[in-house]
C-alpha cells in the first residue's frame, strides 16, 4: 500500500513541560492519550508515532529534540483503509501499536490492523523545524483543519467547511445514526483531553439550524454528554443531554435549560470545565460576565474503546441529513 505521509503545519500536543530544575523533567511529559508509542532518532531530531485506532486522521507524528518536550507535527494516515469499512465508526479497531524507523533514506511506519493485516507507509522526509502553536484552542482562521482535531471515521466533505464563513467552522447537521443516540456518529469532531483539569469553551451561532437539528459541544467516551442548541417549534432552545448507556443503544436523556432572557439568535458560549477525576461541569453564557450552570450534577467522563475521553463539537439532525448548520467562531482551551 503506497500512501504518502501527510504533514501539515505543526501544533503543540498537550502542554510542554519545562524542566523544574535544569537537567530534570516531570512526568507525565505528555498529559494526553498517545498510547503504544514508538520513537526513532535521526540526527538531532526524535520522531514518535502512536496508536490512533479508528480516529481520523491517524498515525500522529510527534517531534522532539530532547525527548521531553514534544510537538504534534502531522499525521501519516489522512484516511483509514479499507475506505468503505471506515466510513462508519469502528470503535477500538484500525491502527494498533505502530513502529517507526529510518532506513535507506526513508521513514518507514509499520502498523497492524487486527482485522485486515499489516500495513507499511514510507516518506522521504519529515518537517525539519516544527513550530509550536496553542495546543488545543482554535480560532478557525486556517484554511485547513487544525491537527488537534480528529473525526470518528473517514470524513465526508459535506460535514464541514472553513471557507463559507472565513474565521469560523461551519458544521452541517448530519443524521443521528440511531434516534437520540450519538455513540456511533461518524461526524463528531473531537480532540484529546489535554490535561487532568482544563476548560473547553466553544462560541456557537445556531441561527442556521433547521427544525429539530442540534449542535454544540460534547464530551465523548463509552458514555457521553453534550450541551448545545436545538431548534424546536421555530425557536432555539438550550439542551443538556446525558448519553450514559449510549454504548448499549439507549437513547440519551435530555433536559431543556431555561435562560433568563431566552436563547438569542447569534453567538452564545458553551463551556465544559473538567477537574481532577474527569468530572465535568457544563456552563452557558450569552454575556461573558454572566455564566450559568447548565447541568444538574457533574458528569464523569469515561474512556472509549482503547482510547481516552475526548471533547469536541457536533451538529446533528434527528432524521435525514438536515438543511441546516451551526457556525463555531472559536474554541478556547485553558
Amino acid at each position: 500500500m503506497g500512501i504518502l505521509l501527510l504533514l501539515l503545519v505543526p501544533v503543540a500536543c498537550g502542554s510542554t513541560v519545562p524542566p523544574p530544575v535544569a537537567g530534570t523533567y516531570r512526568n507525565p511529559i505528555l498529559h494526553a492519550d498517545y498510547s503504544d508509542p514508538d520513537a526513532v532518532r535521526v540526527g538531532g531530531d526524535y520522531w514518535m508515532t502512536s496508536s490512533s485506532f479508528s480516529q481520523v486522521p491517524g498515525l500522529p507524528i510527534l517531534h522532539s529534540r530532547d525527548l521531553v518536550n514534544w510537538t504534534l507535527a502531522g499525521h501519516a494516515l489522512p484516511r483509514l483503509v479499507p475506505e468503505e469499512t471506515h466510513r462508519t465508526p469502528q470503535h477500538g479497531k484500525g491502527v494498533w501499536a505502530p513502529s517507526i524507523r529510518n532506513h535507506a533514506g526513508l521513514y518507514w511506519i509499520y502498523y497492524p490492523d487486527p482485522d485486515t493485516g499489516l500495513y507499511v507507509i514510507t516518506a522521504p522526509d519529515l518537517p525539519a523545524q516544527p513550530v509550536a502553536s496553542p495546543p488545543t484552542s482554535d480560532d478557525f482562521d486556517s484554511p485547513a483543519m487544525g491537527l488537534q482535531w480528529q473525526w470518528q471515521a473517514n470524513p465526508d466533505s459535506a460535514w464541514s467547511s472553513l471557507a463559507v464563513v472565513p474565521g469560523s467552522l461551519r458544521l452541517f447537521a448530519q443524521p443521528e445514526p440511531n434516534p437520540g443516540n450519538l455513540y456511533d456518529a461518524a461526524y463528531l469532531l473531537l480532540q484529546k483531553f489535554p490535561a487532568e483539569a482544563f476548560s473547553f469553551t466553544a462560541t456557537i451561532d445556531g441561527t442556521g439550524l433547521a427544525e429539530g437539528e442540534s449542535a454544540g459541544l460534547i464530551v465523548f467516551g463509552f458514555d457521553y454528554a453534550w450541551l448545545g442548541l436545538r431548534r424546536i417549534d421555530g425557536a432555539l432552545a438550550l439542551v443538556m443531554a446525558d448519553g450514559r448507556g449510549g454504548l448499549l443503544g439507549l437513547p440519551q436523556g435530555e433536559t431543556t435549560v431555561a435562560l433568563p432572557q431566552g436563547v438569542p439568535d447569534g453567538p452564545i458560549r458553551l463551556r465544559v470545565s473538567v477537574r481532577e477525576g474527569a468530572l465535568c461541569r457544563f456552563d452557558v453564557s450569552v454575556d461573558p460576565s454572566q455564566i450559568m450552570r447548565a447541568d444538574t450534577g457533574d458528569f464523569p467522563a469515561s474512556m472509549g474503546q482503547w482510547i481516552g475521553a475526548k471533547v469536541g463539537l457536533f451538529a446533528a439532525a434527528s432524521a435525514e441529513a438536515g438543511a441546516g448548520h451551526a457556525d463555531f467562531a472559536e474554541v478556547v482551551v485553558e
